[in-house]
C-alpha cells in the first residue's frame, strides 16, 4: 500500500513538472541593459525586462500576478496600460532623447485604454489598485486631473474596438524606495539574479535624472509586459577622481555574478563614444578581448556581452579614457533634431499669467509635431489670446488643427491638442494667457506658498524619422494663486480666548472675592479688620492656624470697615 502511495506521488510530481516545463516554455522572459556615456561627463543606463505570455491564465509562472488581475477584471475592462514615476529634469540640451520610449517627464503619468461603460469607475479602480501595487499616490488622480486625449497616446497593441483612452498627470508624484521594491517584486528572480542585481537604491535615486515604467499590452503573440528603468549617472561627482572613467562596480556598487535561471536572453550593450577622425581614440574598453565585437545599434557602435556567459564568474565590463587625467566639460554640445522648452510669462500678477511654448526644429526639413498640454481646474487659458510667432511676426498658418476643451470647476482639467508645422531650422513659439482662480482656502495645499504644480506639456512628433522619440516632454511649471491670510484664523482665535478670560475672570472675581471695610483708627481691631480684607488670598494658602485666627478674630468685629481713611459701617453677610 505504502508503495503505490510513494509511486502514485512521484507519478504526480513528474506530471506537474511536465505541465510546469511546458507552461515555462510558453512563457519567455527577456532582459538587457544599454549604458551610454553622455556628452557632458554623465552615462545613461537603461534596464528592460519583458516578460510574454501567449495565453493570459490564472496562474501564470513568469507574468506578475497583479497586473493578470487587473487584466482579467471586467469591471476594469483594461486593455493596455502605461505606468510611469520619475524625478529631476532630463537636459534634451546636453543629453539628446532618453534611452527608455516615453521617458523624460517629471512625476506620475498614468494612461490606459479601457473597455467599459462606466469609465471614471474603472479608472478610480485602476489607480487605487496602482496605487497599493506600487505604493503610491495614485489615487490622487481623480477626474479632476484626467482627461481623454482625441489624436495622441495611440495604443501601442491589440485593443477592443469601443475601447477609450484616458490620460492623467500628478507631478508631487516622484519615485523613492518604496516603489522600487514592488517594482522589483514583479520580476521572477527579483533582485537575487540576473540583471536585476544592479538595481541599487542607493545609486539609482543618487542619480540626476531616475524614472520606472510599467507598460501591459495585447499583442498577436499574447499579453507583454515590459518594466524599465532608467538613470542618469555622474560617474565625474560619484568616483571622486575628477575622471569619467566607469563600470558596472562603479556604476552600481556591484557586479554581475549571477543569471537568472528562466531568463532567454540576458544582454549588456556598452555604447562607444562618438569617434572623432581626425583625433586618435582615447578610449579603451575591459575585457580586451571584446574590443573588436562592435556592433552598429541605434546609439551608434556598441559592443553586446551576454550575460549567460558569466557562469562561475562576475561581469564587470568598463568603459576608461587612460590618457585623461581629469574630465574637462565642453563649452558646446550637439544640438538636438527637436528641442522644446517652457516658460511662464506676464510678471507677478495675481488675475493672470502666460505660458510660452519654443519648439525648435535643428533639422532642414519641415516637421509636423502635435502639442499636447492639460492643466488644472484652477487655471483657465483665454483661447482667443493664443498667438504662433516665429521671429516675433505673428504666422498663423503654421497652425494646422486646434483642439481646446475648457476646464469646469472642481470637476474636469483643460485640454489642449494643438498641430503645427515646424519650418526647417526655426523656433516657433505658441504662448497662451491664464486665468488664475480664486479658490476656496480649504482647498490649498498644506504649503500654499509654494504654489500649484503643473504638469509638463507633451510634443508628439509625426514623424518617425530622423531618430526621434515618440514623444518630448517640457519641464513641469509652478504658479501662484491668490493665497489668503492663513494666519488670521489663529488671530481670530487669540483675541477671542483673551476677551472670554478677561470677562470670566472679571465675573469670577465679583462673584468670589468678598470685600471688608475697616477703620485705621480701631487700633487692634483695624488691624485685625485689616487681615480680613485679605482673607480670601490667606484661605488660598491652605494653612489651617491662619485660617482659624482670621474667623475668631471676624467674629469679634461688628462689621467696621475703612474707605480712603473713613469710617464705615456695613452689614457682613456672615
Amino acid at each position: 500500500m505504502h508503495r503505490l502511495l510513494a509511486g502514485g506521488l512521484l507519478a504526480l510530481a513528474a506530471y506537474t513538472n511536465a505541465q510546469n516545463t511546458k507552461f515555462m516554455s510558453e512563457e519567455t522572459f527577456s532582459e538587457s541593459l544599454t549604458i551610454r556615456p553622455l556628452a557632458d561627463g554623465k552615462v545613461d543606463a537603461a534596464f528592460e525586462f519583458t516578460t510574454l505570455v501567449p495565453h493570459l491564465s490564472s496562474h501564470p509562472k513568469l507574468l506578475p500576478l497583479p497586473l493578470v488581475h487587473l487584466l482579467q477584471s471586467e469591471e476594469i475592462g483594461l486593455e493596455e496600460l502605461h505606468l510611469s514615476l520619475a524625478a529631476g529634469r532630463w537636459d534634451t540640451t546636453r543629453w539628446g532623447y532618453p534611452i527608455m520610449e516615453g521617458a523624460g517627464g517629471s512625476g506620475a503619468e498614468v494612461w490606459a485604454w479601457m473597455a467599459s461603460n462606466d469609465t471614471d469607475t474603472a479608472w478610480t479602480k485602476l489607480t487605487n489598485s496602482l496605487a497599493g501595487q506600487f505604493c503610491a499616490s495614485l489615487s490622487d488622480l481623480s477626474p479632476t486631473l484626467t482627461i481623454s486625449p482625441r489624436s495622441v497616446f495611440r495604443p501601442h497593441g491589440l485593443i477592443y474596438p469601443h475601447s477609450s483612452p484616458l490620460h492623467a498627470q500628478l507631478v508631487s508624484q516622484r519615485p523613492c524606495t518604496e516603489n522600487i521594491t514592488p517594482f522589483i517584486a514583479l520580476l521572477p528572480c527579483r533582485s537575487r539574479a540576473g540583471l536585476a542585481r544592479l538595481l541599487n537604491p542607493h545609486r539609482l535615486f543618487d542619480g540626476d535624472w531616475h524614472g520606472i515604467r510599467v507598460d501591459v499590452r495585447r499583442t498577436e503573440e499574447g499579453v507583454e509586459v515590459k518594466l524599465a528603468v532608467e538613470v542618469v549617472l555622474d560617474p565625474v561627482r560619484v568616483g571622486g577622481t575628477g575622471k569619467r572613467d566607469y563600470s558596472l562596480n562603479r556604476l552600481f556598487d556591484r557586479p554581475i555574478d549571477l543569471t537568472c535561471p528562466v531568463v532567454s536572453s540576458s544582454q549588456v550593450h556598452l555604447v562607444l563614444p562618438e569617434v572623432d577622425p581626425t583625433k586618435p581614440v582615447s578610449w579603451t574598453v575591459h575585457p580586451a578581448e571584446r574590443r573588436n565585437a562592435t556592433a552598429e545599434g541605434r546609439w551608434g557602435s556598441e559592443i553586446a556581452f551576454d550575460v549567460a556567459d558569466v557562469v562561475g564568474n562576475k561581469l564587470d565590463p568598463s568603459l576608461e579614457w587612460p590618457i585623461e587625467f581629469r574630465f574637462t566639460y565642453p563649452t558646446s554640445y550637439p544640438s538636438a533634431p527637436l528641442t522644446v522648452t517652457r516658460h511662464q510669462t506676464g510678471g507677478a500678477s495675481q488675475e493672470s499669467f502666460g505660458l510660452d511654448v519654443a519648439l525648435t526644429n535643428a533639422l532642414d526639413v519641415p516637421l509636423e509635431v502635435v502639442y499636447f498640454e492639460s492643466l488644472p481646474w484652477h487655471v483657465k487659458a483665454w483661447l482667443h489670446s493664443g498667438r504662433v510667432e516665429v521671429d516675433g511676426e505673428r504666422r498663423d498658418d503654421l497652425l494646422l488643427s486646434l483642439h481646446h476643451t475648457p476646464p469646469k470647476d472642481r470637476a474636469t482639467p483643460s485640454h489642449l491638442e494643438a498641430r503645427l508645422l515646424l519650418p526647417p531650422r526655426t523656433t516657433v513659439h505658441l504662448s497662451h494667457e491664464f486665468a488664475r482662480s480664486f479658490i476656496r482656502y480649504t482647498e490649498h495645499p498644506p504649503d500654499a506658498h509654494r504654489g500649484f504644480d503643473l504638469p509638463p506639456g507633451i510634443v508628439f512628433p509625426r514623424s518617425p524619422l530622423f531618430g526621434l522619440p515618440n514623444r518630448i516632454y517640457t519641464v513641469p511649471g509652478l504658479v501662484d494663486l491668490a493665497t489668503p491670510d492663513f494666519s488670521m484664523p489663529y488671530n481670530v482665535i487669540i483675541m477671542t480666548s483673551t476677551l472670554i478670560a478677561l470677562f470670566f475672570g472679571s465675573v469670577f472675581n465679583n462673584m468670589v472675592r468678598r470685600w471688608v471695610r475697616v477703620d485705621l483708627k480701631m487700633g487692634r481691631r483695624g488691624a485685625a479688620a485689616a487681615e480680613i480684607a485679605v482673607g480670601p488670598q490667606e484661605r488660598g494658602k491652605g494653612k489651617e492656624q491662619e485660617r482659624d485666627k482670621v474667623v475668631e478674630r471676624r467674629e469679634k468685629l461688628d462689621g467696621v470697615q475703612v474707605v480712603d481713611g473713613e469710617e464705615a459701617v456695613v452689614n457682613q453677610e456672615r
